[in-house]
């Protein structure tokens, strides 16, 4: 990944006060660690240049120093086993994206650098009315859901505005802040102070463990809105109650009509893949006679050249996919948390 030449955004205003044209998912906060501690590389990582980033010493998250782009903050300078540490907030990742950046290649190669995710946020903008908070409500009332959430609030909000302060609406919480996973559903258009809009934000919020497997999701199936909602139908649905027996109750209407699919995504944690050896094992099957054959029509020295030629000529075409493989080649099991 090159660094791109860009100039640094002129102010941060924040989202851009105005509706989706139609239902949307985005990347809408990501933080991750990488282990080593050289800011450089970082950068590079990023695919930005260190040009357009300011420098402080002000730091942050237990790192002496911060380098700051728009909303994308690099921190540097702590304790060896520390590293360095990333944090784009949602506006950041919009300036990620305007940049022309790619998620999938950087969660890659946050792969490849055995660095790891603390957070992944989802938005999932809805805004064909299929997601109506009062039916919501009305549900969450009744009792009216299956969930592994074991915790549920709702907290009302406010912004400032010249007049003072200002209801920003309701946002329903299914999990608990410290939680691996937790959702957030409320009233964007009420918080943006968009009048007359149906905008209607769910969020999916995912730390550490959860994280890295949802961006190794992303990048073998490039399809964030299929992961959103796969990641949502095995949390929580909204039913029916047309039996006394909850896990024999069909979806609601609305709730199936928002999902569009009932797939579902565990988030379990694939450790130590034996991705070199299955390699390893389909050379030998598949083509050991014709290396055989070449070795014995080529000699020795005519056999050293060609393999040297071959792995030159095999080098040049690697992408990012072998280095991923020798970067996950170990032996492991499935481990759910």
């Amino acid at each position: 990944m090159s660094s791109k030449k860009t100039k640094p955004p002129a102010s941060n205003t924040g989202a851009p006060r105005t509706a989706p044209e139609k239902n949307c998912s985005i990347i809408d906060w990501l933080g991750f660690t990488v282990p080593f501690q050289n800011v450089s590389e970082v950068f590079e990582l990023l695919g930005i240049s260190s040009d357009y980033f300011s420098t402080n010493g002000r730091g942050g998250m237990g790192y002496k120093c911060a380098h700051r782009y728009g909303k994308i903050t690099v921190y540097s300078d702590g304790t060896p086993d520390m590293g360095c540490h990333v944090e784009m907030s949602g506006t950041g990742c919009r300036e990620y994206e305007l940049d022309g950046l790619d998620w999938r290649e950087l969660f890659t190669r946050i792969s490849i650098k055995n660095g790891h995710l603390t957070r992944l946020d989802i938005a999932i903008d809805v805004v064909d009315g299929s997601l109506p908070l009062n039916k919501i409500e009305s549900h969450i009332k009744n009792d009216a859901l299956r969930m592994y959430f074991r915790a549920y609030s709702i907290h009302k909000s406010h912004r400032y505005t010249a007049d003072g302060p200002v209801s920003s609406g309701y946002t329903r919480y299914f999990g608990s802040k410290m939680s691996r996973t937790l959702f957030r559903i409320y009233d964007k258009a009420l918080e943006q102070g968009i009048p007359d809009a149906d905008w209607v934000r769910f969020e999916i919020q995912l730390r550490d463990e959860r994280a890295d497997v949802a961006a190794e999701h992303i990048v073998r199936r490039d399809d964030l809105g299929s992961i959103a909602v796969a990641i949502i139908n095995h949390q929580i649905s909204f039913i029916d109650l047309t039996d006394s027996n909850k896990s024999r109750c069909p979806l609601a209407p609305w709730w199936s009509n928002f999902l569009k699919t009932t797939e579902k995504l565990k988030l379990v944690k694939r450790k130590l893949l034996r991705l070199l050896d299955h390699a390893r094992e389909h050379l030998i099957k598949q083509y050991a006679p014709t290396i055989a054959m070449l070795k014995e029509g080529l000699g020795v020295t005519g056999f050293k050249d060609f393999m040297r030629n071959l792995i030159t000529a095999g080098t040049e075409r690697m992408t990012i996919k072998h280095y991923e493989i020798i970067h996950r080649s170990n032996v492991y099991c499935d481990i759910p948390f």
